[in-house]
């Protein structure tokens, strides 16, 4: 049987510097209206089913479906539309249904809809920007037309480049994946070739995921040395591509994170991208045209709150820090820099005990040792980049075939 457990608050911090709520931001400027956790349709199918039938009941009241007791009358619905069998290929969940599906089913005014749409229906008015809205059938004519062509846009970019690259990774030989142009692009933001076409705000994000990926896996693999009382090492004087290589060769590498080596060259090849990479000037420019985007896409849209987008190019939320600020550091100030971004957003979170480093100058470590966050699998695409795969999934899935009630 499918359970859904109830949510608690983890008490460590999956991101010890911010960078995934600012992310997580990032993704709701990318894909409005979708988030990480909206990633199947059947579910949605579900929970707009139990919508349905519980306003047909006398004193309706939405609040029903977003109580925890409602999970089981959307586990049974869910049921029904996948059958038993497939229902056993989907996995156990800790957050509720409405806590996935509540921001979709409120962005598309689901509770207004009078009829259930097929999966492929639901792919239309998520993602066709020419369809026609029938009667009383969900849409999000609530929302900014600016939103809607921005989402359409870059989940349309990321299923043809999914498509034509990403399926080609091959995280083996990534030394040899590096020699597409479009793939080394991909993994670091840099380098864009001419003829690839890319949204300018996807062009943006990558660049940004690449300098979060290797400050917060620097970092971590530092304080990883500095328990096994290791001299931390400084920045190689590496080209910028070799730089790159060693860097994803060592974080994807399966060995233990005890292992001295693999640690020194997370450390000095990151250390290096960040010189050679990021202390280049290049982050005010980035700075510049994220705000000229924001500008010629949003400027006038009374429909958003602008404050959202105001601080996307920023860290923290008690004492905000231009991204700019940390890549225009040298090499030898950037641990010290990020040890304090870590501590104060820890203090913010009032999660003093997640606090793996308390001071970097004198190596006081804190209570615990960070896990290595860059993840290379899966669609993650390095610390939190896995809100271009919660597009494609939302879109197409195996779970969508053979299913008779969709």
């Amino acid at each position: 049987m499918f359970i859904v457990t109830p949510f608690g608050k983890d008490s460590s911090i999956r991101s010890a510097l911010g960078f995934m709520s600012l992310t997580s931001r990032w993704g709701s400027l990318m894909f409005p209206g979708i988030t990480v956790l909206t990633r199947d349709l059947h579910e949605l199918q579900a929970i707009h089913s139990v919508i349905i039938e519980q306003k047909k009941k006398p004193g309706f009241d939405p609040k029903i479906i977003m109580h925890k007791s409602a999970d089981d009358l959307v586990e049974r619905k869910l049921i029904e539309i996948v059958g038993t069998e497939k229902m056993k290929g989907y996995k156990r969940q800790v957050m509720s249904f409405w806590q996935r599906y509540g921001s979709i089913v409120l962005y598309f005014d689901l509770f207004k809809s009078d009829f259930v749409p097929t999966v492929d229906r639901y792919r239309k008015i998520i993602f066709d920007n020419e369809i026609k809205f029938k009667a009383n059938e969900p849409n999000d004519k609530k929302q900014s037309s600016i939103n809607r062509k921005v989402r359409i846009e870059n989940a349309a970019w990321y299923r043809d480049f999914v498509d034509g690259y990403v399926s080609n990774i091959n995280l083996d030989d990534i030394d040899s994946t590096l020699k597409s142009n479009e793939i080394y692009w991909w993994f670091t933001g840099m380098k864009k070739p001419r003829n690839l076409e890319v949204p300018e705000i996807i062009t943006l994000s990558r660049k940004l995921e690449f300098a979060l990926t290797v400050w917060q896996s620097t970092l971590e693999a530092s304080t990883h040395l500095l328990k096994l009382k290791k001299r931390i090492p400084k920045a190689k004087k590496l080209d910028s591509d070799e730089a790159i290589s060693i860097f994803l060769n060592s974080v994807i590498s399966r060995r233990e994170l005890d292992d001295e080596e693999r640690l020194e060259r997370i450390v000095s090849s990151g250390l290096s991208l960040h010189n050679q990479c990021f202390n280049d000037g290049s982050f005010e420019k980035w700075k510049k045209d994220f705000s000229i985007w924001i500008n010629n896409n949003h400027k006038g849209d009374m429909s958003i709150r602008p404050q959202r987008y105001i601080n996307l190019h920023k860290l923290n939320r008690s004492k905000l820090v231009d991204i700019s600020s940390i890549a225009s550091l040298r090499s030898s100030q950037l641990l010290g820099a990020l040890t304090d971004l870590h501590v104060d957003y820890c203090h913010i979170q009032r999660k003093s005990h997640a606090i793996y480093i308390q001071n970097f100058e004198i190596g006081e470590l804190g209570n615990r040792l960070p896990s290595l966050s860059a993840n290379y699998g899966g669609g993650r695409w390095g610390l939190f980049g896995y809100r271009f795969g919660a597009s494609f999934s939302l879109y197409h899935s195996d779970k969508y075939k053979n299913v008779s009630k969709v």
